[in-house]
Parts: C-alpha cells; structure tokens; sequence
C-alpha cells in the first residue's frame, strides 16, 4: 500500500486512483484553515486534567498501566464519544517529537507504520507551518481514511483533519500536543458516493504530553473526541433497532484508547536506535556468568545467555527484547538500556523541538496564534512533498 504525502497526487492504494484532490483552491483552503485555527480553541490541556477541568470523567477501565476514562461534557455536540487514555511514559520532550517526526521519507515510512495501523489511506494536503531547527511547530491539512472501526458491521470512515504539533508551559511544566480537528476544506469534498467513506467529525482529538512529578517520566493523556455519524443499513440496524450504537462505538473507542501502551515500545525502540553500542570484544564472556546481571535468576544447565549489544552484560530471555530500530532493521537489548536516554553525538538535538516555549492560559489552548491573518498568508508558499511511503 502508498501513502502519498503531498497535495494532488495519486497513490497506487485502494482509493488511490478515484481520489484527486482539487489544488487549484489552495490559497482559498488554507486561508480558511488558518481562520479555523485562530478561532478554534482546543481544549485538549484543560479536558486532559481529571480534577477541575470543563469535563467530568468517570473510569471506564483499569488496565495496569493504562487508566481508560470516559467524559460527560455539557458543551460538547449531542451524538458524540469523549474518552481518554492515562498513563505515564518514561521520554523526554524531545523524544516526543522525535517521536511524531514525518518531514522525510524516512521519518514518514516509520510515523505511518506505527500510527497508521487503523488506516485505510492518507494524503497530506497542505503545508501551513513546517518544522525547523529553530521551531518544531508543525500545522498541516491532512485527509485520512480510516478501517471499519467494527468489521461486519460498520462503514470505513475519512476524515479532513488540520493538524498541529506544538510546545507549551503550563505551571512550570514543559509540554507537548499533537492534535487534530476536523476542518472543512473546499478541496477535500465528501467520497461517500465514490468511494463509501462515511465523513467522520472530529472535534478536538490527540496526544498531550506534561512533565510529571516523577523524574524522566512524563504524563501522557491520549484524548478521544468525536462523532462516527450515520453509516450502512446495517449499522443504523444495529444503533437504531437493536440500540447497540453507544455499546460498538464504546468498544471501537476503547480499543483506539489501549493502542496508546505501543508509545512507551516506539519510545523504546527510537532509544535502542540512537544509543551506542559497545565493541563486541569489550562485552562480558557468557561462560563467566552463572545469573542474570539484572534480575539475578540462575541460568542452570539450559539457560540461555545473551549479551546486551548496548552494555555488553549477560542477561537471560526475560531481560532481553527484540526492538524494531528502522523499518527493515531489529535488534536485542536488555530492558535497562531501552530505558537510557541517548547521549553523545546521536542523542536528540534539544534546540530543535524546544524553541522559546509559549505560556498556555488556563482557560483554553489555541494552537496557533498570532498569524491567521489575510495580510501573513504571503509569507507561506504552496510546499509539495512529493515522496511515496509505503506501509
């Protein structure tokens, strides 16, 4: 399957050769996607505070690491699902937007293998404000097509989406959003009749990242904010006769909450990637270790003695896991070194994704500010990034 990155042109996926996207409305779309973004105001900060904040949240699940919620807001639109995963990650900032990172052919292949596992096809159709050395700001105008949400039963989905990777302050605290919204762009019309996507509404959805109160961890709130509306025959069988629509779109959204637990293994794997490793003939010989250097289990006569390419120490099988560095490319290291932050040469540029931060008000966060203007829109020029990702 192709995912093409960049406005008007044609993949070889599914929908690849019914869907052209209309460029010669560029200027008109992205002024108007600029205006939605100054007036909008994603509440993804406020919302993602379980006391005190405008929602009320109620646990939905308890599942080890993970704390699944489930939000009652009087605000929101009737028909809606407001949910939201809790759970905390050991990064850094600037591992997060590493992280989140799709600006090269490289970084794009690797964003939509893990990210993109519940779609169908993408096209990135507008470059607002790209990343740089000195800002890692990042807003774009994206449409997605989306799996069934539930097979045998419910439409495929798409979506138009303005998205926004930022930083902030709140409280003392560094931060990080990637968020999306749904957006109405001329040049992104409704495929239901061509192509059987449903056209979702997405009113405020994705990842907040805050410094917590234990060291090297940050808090990660994986918010959920939407509408699936109508669907197939069948669908609005199940939701209208059987009055099963809150109980599938409950199971689809919980289960979008639980995939947030793979950040912590892509968090890992990036880390595996980037860190050094020691000289094969510096490592510890196998035969002089009778236990594991971490959790000092026995190996016995039929252990299995592995050496961490990272630290060179002897672990046994639990202590040792395969991580994917790069698309094509895995290699072991034991669960200690998975944890280390890289240093030296190949560690994360920090001025890159930590420009002067901005200070987030308590009222609401609005991703963009300043420069919705008619009079800013000649500073921006029409970028196409024309690469193929395939995934």
């Amino acid at each position: 399957m192709l995912l093409v990155v960049g406005s008007g042109q044609v993949s070889s996926a599914p929908f690849g050769r019914f869907r052209v996207f209309n460029k010669t409305r560029c200027r008109c779309d992205r002024l108007k996607a600029f205006v939605s973004l100054h007036r909008q105001h994603l509440s993804h900060i406020e919302g993602s505070r379980l006391v005190d904040g405008p929602v009320t949240w109620r646990l939905r699940s308890d599942e080890s690491d993970l704390k699944i919620f489930k939000g009652y807001n009087p605000a929101s639109p009737p028909g809606g699902y407001l949910y939201m995963g809790v759970m905390d990650v050991f990064a850094t900032i600037d591992e997060v937007v590493d992280l989140f990172r799709s600006d090269s052919p490289m970084h794009a292949k690797q964003y939509t293998q893990r990210f993109g596992r519940d779609l169908l096809d993408m096209a990135h159709l507008y470059a607002l404000a790209a990343p740089s050395d000195e800002d890692s700001k990042m807003v774009a105008v994206t449409w997605r097509a989306y799996k069934k949400p539930v097979p045998g039963v419910t439409m495929k989905r798409d979506a138009c989406l303005l998205e926004c990777h930022r930083d902030f302050d709140v409280n003392g605290r560094r931060g990080r959003v990637c968020a999306i919204k749904s957006i109405q762009v001329a040049s992104c019309p409704d495929m239901e009749t061509e192509l059987g996507l449903v056209r979702m509404t997405n009113y405020g959805s994705g990842h907040v990242f805050v410094e917590s109160d234990r060291p090297g961890y940050l808090q990660l709130s994986f918010l959920l904010h939407g509408n699936v509306a109508r669907g197939s025959r069948v669908e609005n069988f199940v939701g209208n006769v059987l009055k099963r629509k809150d109980q599938l779109t409950d199971k689809a959204v919980t289960r979008r909450c639980r995939s947030v637990t793979n950040i912590d293994v892509w968090l890992r794997e990036n880390r595996a990637a980037r860190s050094p490793s020691m000289p094969e003939h510096m490592w510890i010989p196998p035969s002089s270790r009778h236990s594991c250097f971490h959790c000092l289990k026995g190996f016995g006569a039929f252990g299995r003695k592995t050496n961490c390419p990272k630290c060179g120490h002897v672990v046994c099988g639990n202590c040792i896991f395969k991580w994917k560095v790069s698309p094509s490319e895995s290699i072991q290291v034991c669960s200690k070194c998975s944890l280390a932050v890289p240093r030296g040469p190949k560690a994360l540029p920090s001025a890159r994704s930590h420009p002067q931060s901005d200070v987030m008000s308590t009222a609401a966060w609005s991703c963009v500010s300043g420069y919705a203007k008619s009079e800013d829109m000649s500073r921006y020029s029409d970028t196409e990034v024309g690469y193929l990702v395939r995934f």
